[in-house]
């Protein structure tokens, strides 16, 4: 019995530093998410280059919308400009190897022409899930749903509270 746990001791003390190594992987890499949200909420388009790879790959990019970081700035200043007070915060968010993912509360007020349509200055909050993928310490990748249907809805475009 004493060298089992001798044995299970060698082993643990072995492995431990391995187990932080991983943990701080995950901490860096929802660390670097919350750093994209936070230059979102600043408008700080051109800090994205700083934490974003170049050839950043949006799956769900805007028609027409170029590919890169060039296009991911395009597509989101194309959308953040629907409300001047916009702001994203985060939800839960979960860590598994290089993806990262997060569900995030979009609230602001309509103060902005957006898609033809003319600003009605109605308040909005939606919903969206944003999932990551980091290479390199980088944002490599994203894949994002947003509930425009709410959105649309809450700002008078297609009907929805007066």
């Amino acid at each position: 019995m004493k060298r089992f746990a001798r044995t299970l001791l060698v082993v643990a003390f072995a492995a431990a530093p391995f187990v932080p190594v991983a943990l701080a992987d995950d901490a860096a890499n929802e660390a670097l998410v919350k750093r994209f949200y936070d230059a979102l909420n600043t408008r700080n388009y051109d800090g994205l280059g700083e934490f974003m790879a170049a050839d950043f790959v949006d799956h769900n990019a805007p028609p027409g919308v170029p590919p890169g970081l060039e296009g991911l700035k395009l597509g989101l200043k194309q959308f953040l400009i629907l409300s001047s007070d916009v702001q994203i915060s985060n939800g839960p968010i979960v860590v598994k190897d290089n993806y990262v993912t997060v569900w995030d509360t979009i609230r602001g007020t309509n103060n902005g022409d957006f898609m033809g349509m003319k600003a009605t200055n109605k308040p909005f909050e939606f919903h969206a899930l944003d999932l990551w993928l980091i290479k390199d310490g980088k944002l490599a990748e994203g894949w994002h749903v947003e509930d425009q249907l709410s959105l649309l809805m809450q700002i008078g475009a297609l009907g929805g509270p007066k």
